[in-house]
């Protein structure tokens, strides 16, 4: 639950494994005792699917992260200098 529930994108990757990690215990003491029931079968692979899809958004996100141009005071610096602010220049 904690996974689904972070806000701080950059430890969310420890808490998906550790939620995975969690699930596959529980798998794992299930089939000790003849799989366990098959209603809580199907929310242990739904669980995990909810882990696998917010993986994804986090890939996601991370990657825009990383692609994102870097506004550094050079970069600002190199962009004026260059006349590519975005902004109309005055002419007169």
């Amino acid at each position: 639950m904690k996974a689904v529930l972070e806000t701080d994108w950059t430890i969310i990757h420890d808490r998906i494994q550790a939620a995975e990690a969690a699930i596959r215990e529980r798998e794992h003491v299930l089939s000790l005792d003849h799989g366990g029931t098959l209603a809580e079968q199907a929310e242990l692979a739904a669980a995990l699917q909810g882990l696998q899809d917010l993986r994804a958004n986090v890939a996601e996100w991370w990657w825009d992260q990383s692609t994102k141009p870097k506004r550094t005071l050079g970069a600002r610096m190199f962009a004026k200098f260059r006349g590519t602010t975005g902004r109309q220049s005055k002419t007169t």
